[in-house]
């Protein structure tokens, strides 16, 4: 039969029968509606069986065939939509009920037993499926009464529809009895089911029939057993994918917690040093319009904004006193504040995400002659993020007010910002890169006030779950123009 996937009834059926939990404690209100039920599977079941005319020519070992088919079909599903699946019983059962009308009642009974084990259930579980059958049964019966005998494809859908329906209604019935869903509530599941057990179910069923018809029952195991070989591995192949959607989505989970986490530490060191933060974003902001306007692709652009975002996050293993310390530094301070880019590197390289990060923050403080830190590496060594960090980050903390000093003039910073490109501090063609976007942007980006670290961190978050192709139809803003202000 077939079963909305996302409704209680599917849930519940999946671990106590066709009755939800919730609604197991309102026993007094199942209790009339449950009889009804049985009672006329009851008089459905004698009618169809005292009109039987005489035992059908291998209905014994038919019988048995598919009804062990169904029982063993009741342990498989097949997904027709991402919200409804039919058991591979129901075929096996369409298919006796059509060869054996009469005994449609029997096949009922014994798949709601093989599919509902729930003893406190049973009798509704049985009524339903009974009275499904039941009714598709009447339904050949009345049409092979007729002058002409129908096609198989007549009577395979008309079983298909007829059984889907009846099941269906008589649990919309049931639930809109105790408090659940409307009937008219559940018209869109009905139609639903009813078209997805009518599509996957006739064709199969009328090919069986046709087989028997021509060969005997001896040729359904033929049938059966390639059916349910295929179904098993569309289940393999469905289970597949729902395994990497929600690896996928486990993965967007952790990328986020990753972000998150980063971000909650430069917010801790922000406590320590109110400058990290509005820095960071500066330093993010630059860097970021430094690897855009140098030609690097959208993937390069984003490591290079997360990059600036967390180029100083080793400073939270940095001394309070030194990190806001008004006079110069001693050489022993310096020494020591010249490791928070080691200490960033190590921190971030415990983030499996965040390793290619860990060896730019390692490497900002570089310089093209070699005579940089923390390991002195040159030129072309350096990563080119590092090298755009450096020059975003040199910028940023001229311009930069602090308590002891207020920031350099916008035209003075970028005067001494291409005199370093040319000392072998500063890679010269970022730095002119960079200047070149200076020269064109507004005031509030020269003094990097065009964003906070809040907004960048969101920002960086949102261009990646776009990229990754969570949310399809996000229309985000340009945020890789430089001088975009923030929201």
């Amino acid at each position: 039969m077939t079963s909305p996937q996302h409704s209680d009834f599917h849930v519940a059926a999946a671990h106590d029968g066709p009755v939800p939990r919730a609604l197991l404690s309102r026993a007094h209100l199942l209790t009339p509606l449950t009889l009804i039920y049985v009672a006329t599977a009851l008089l459905a079941t004698t009618a169809l069986w005292m009109t039987m005319p005489s035992m059908p020519h291998g209905f014994a070992w038919g019988a048995i065939m598919l009804l062990g088919a169904g029982i063993v079909g009741t342990r498989l599903e097949f997904q027709v939509s991402e919200s409804t699946l039919v058991s591979s019983e129901s075929i096996p059962t369409i298919v006796g009920v059509v060869l054996f009308p009469h005994a449609a009642p029997l096949f009922g009974a014994v798949m709601a037993t093989a599919a509902f084990p729930s003893l406190r259930t049973r009798a509704f579980s049985t009524a339903t499926y009974v009275l499904g059958c039941s009714a598709a049964g009447g339904t050949v019966l009345y049409l092979e009464q007729g002058s002409s005998s129908p096609s198989v494809a007549v009577l395979a859908l008309a079983c298909s529809v007829l059984s889907s329906v009846v099941n269906s209604a008589l649990i919309a019935i049931f639930e809109a009895a105790v408090g659940g869903p409307s009937i008219r509530t559940n018209v869109p599941m009905l139609a639903g089911t009813t078209i997805a057990s009518t599509l996957v179910l006739s064709p199969v069923v009328a090919l069986m029939i046709a087989a028997y018809q021509a060969f005997g029952e001896w040729i359904l195991p033929l049938v059966i057993i390639p059916l349910f070989l295929v179904q098993y591995f569309h289940g393999l192949y469905h289970r597949k994918a729902v395994l990497t959607r929600d690896l996928a989505a486990s993965n967007e989970t952790l990328a986020r917690s990753n972000l998150q986490f980063a971000a909650a530490m430069v917010r801790a060191l922000d406590a320590r040093d109110a400058y990290t933060a509005d820095h960071s974003a500066a330093v993010a902001v630059y860097t970021r319009d430094i690897a855009r306007e140098a030609g690097y692709d959208d993937k390069t652009v984003r490591l290079a904004h997360l990059a600036g975002l967390l180029h100083d996050i080793g400073k939270i293993g940095i001394p309070g006193s030194i990190l806001n310390k008004t006079d110069r530094l001693t050489d022993d301070e310096y020494e020591e504040m010249k490791d928070h880019a080691r200490i960033g590197a190590d921190i971030l390289a415990e983030v499996d995400a965040y390793a290619e990060i860990s060896m730019l923050v390692r490497y900002h403080h570089e310089r093209i002659d070699g005579k940089g830190y923390p390991e002195g590496i040159g030129g072309d060594a350096i990563p080119a993020i590092s090298r755009m960090i450096s020059v975003a980050d040199t910028y940023s903390a001229m311009t930069t007010n602090r308590p002891y000093r207020d920031g350099m003039p916008t035209e003075k910073a970028m005067k001494i910002l291409g005199e370093a490109s040319g000392s072998g501090q500063l890679d010269e063609m970022f730095t002119a890169v960079f200047l070149r976007i200076l020269r064109t942007a507004d005031a509030d980006y020269q003094r990097g006030r065009q964003s906070s670290f809040d907004v960048e961190i969101a920002r960086h978050e949102a261009l990646s779950i776009y990229e990754r192709g969570v949310l399809h139809d996000l229309r985000l803003p340009d945020f890789t123009q430089p001088g975009t202000q923030a929201a």
